[in-house]
């Protein structure tokens, strides 16, 4: 079934061991190539590379490995360890082959502990979601096991003895893990969880990020992006950026927009636009797009003269984010869940209320 609020399909599932999402996956979610989240080139970033090039030698690997350990070591103790596998392979000159880069692989901190220490660091860039799933990885290392080999009863039964994954994992959905026949089976239950992971990250990050207070004050509740007969976060989006310059309709917003100077062709067309808020498309990561919420901004005096256009830009973008997360995190609830408005509704409420109640501390309440 194509998506249909979004233009193309949602970045195939790609997992991550049981139910992390691969950074590709993640990377297409937030709509970033993976090349602008990497460090600078032969530094960290390069590392997952480097791990299956046949013209790489075991010293090169080597050394990318123990410098990103060591970026991970600044803040878990636990990474050290893991320095002094790499030290022999660095003295040595053999032919790389996939033996060893498998052997190199299986002493890094993880999939996502690697990704985390090559992120190149840019503060307007929160890293919530991937040092959640960090978090997530450090604990799924023996159900991860377990999985890879195909005991999906032995999985289950780890995941539904381990706090850390067992909030994000339902009954019914450990039960259809353990009776799964094969990998394709696996697949439902694994997304249940994804869904739930999302849900959680989506509502802490409504809450805690940098921008947050400010969106919550010009834009509203981060709830709002779920209101209407059937969810549809970009149409909720586009109703905030409207109300930020106090237009009366979309055609006046637009007007408004183009006013000073700015470029018709610089915009969203007005079919584009009306696209978004009938819930035909989310709007998507464009050159135009940005220039729209740059507008908004600078508009957003009208309505308020006490709002400077940096702070409504702030607010907007961050409201943007959420809806995205939650776009996309509904599509594939449209897969899997037979009611997946009001189950998402509900659980994020949840979620957003836990999260409030333990004041950013790591979840612990249970959902099914």
């Amino acid at each position: 079934m194509p998506p249909q609020n979004t233009r193309g399909r949602p970045k195939p599932v790609a997992f991550s061991g049981l139910f992390l999402p691969s950074y590709e996956w993640e990377m297409k979610i937030e709509g970033v190539p993976v090349h602008e989240m990497e460090d600078t080139a032969g530094e960290r970033g390069t590392l997952f590379r480097y791990l299956r090039r046949q013209d790489a030698s075991p010293r090169r690997i080597a050394e990318l490995a123990i410098s990103s350990l060591l970026a991970l070591a600044k803040t878990n103790s636990k990474v050290a360890i893991h320095l002094d596998a790499f030290e022999a392979v660095a003295k040595s000159d053999a032919p790389l082959t996939d033996e060893v880069a498998d052997r190199l692989a299986a002493k890094l901190p993880g999939y996502w502990g690697c990704f985390l220490a090559g992120v190149r660091r840019n503060p307007a860039r929160s890293l919530l979601f991937i040092s959640t799933y960090v978090e997530i990885e450090q604990a799924s290392v023996v159900a991860n096991a377990a999985f890879a080999s195909g005991d999906y009863g032995a999985t289950a039964e780890i995941v539904r003895a381990d706090p850390t994954l067992q909030i994000f994992w339902c009954e019914e959905s450990l039960q259809r893990l353990a009776s799964a026949q094969d990998l394709r089976q696996t697949l439902s239950a694994r997304l249940h969880a994804w869904v739930q992971l999302q849900l959680c990250v989506i509502a802490q990050a409504s809450i805690f990020e940098a921008d947050a207070a400010q969106a919550l004050t010009l834009c509203g509740a981060a709830e709002k992006l779920l209101d209407g007969t059937r969810i549809s976060p970009g149409v909720q989006w586009l109703k905030m950026a409207k109300q930020l310059t106090g237009a009366s309709s979309l055609a006046n917003l637009r007007e408004q927009l183009l006013r000073d100077g700015t470029a018709h062709d610089s915009l969203p067309s007005e079919a584009t636009i009306k696209r978004w808020s009938r819930g035909a498309v989310f709007p998507q990561q464009t050159p135009a797009l940005q220039v729209f919420v740059k507008r908004i901004a600078e508009r957003s005096h009208i309505r308020d003269p006490s709002v400077s256009a940096d702070q409504a830009y702030a607010a907007l973008a961050h409201m943007y984010r959420i809806a995205n997360r939650l776009q996309h995190t509904h599509w594939f609830a449209l897969q899997i869940l037979k009611d997946p408005d009001d189950s998402i509704t509900r659980d994020f409420a949840a979620w957003h209320a836990h999260h409030l109640a333990a004041d950013c501390t790591a979840c612990d309440v249970n959902y099914g």
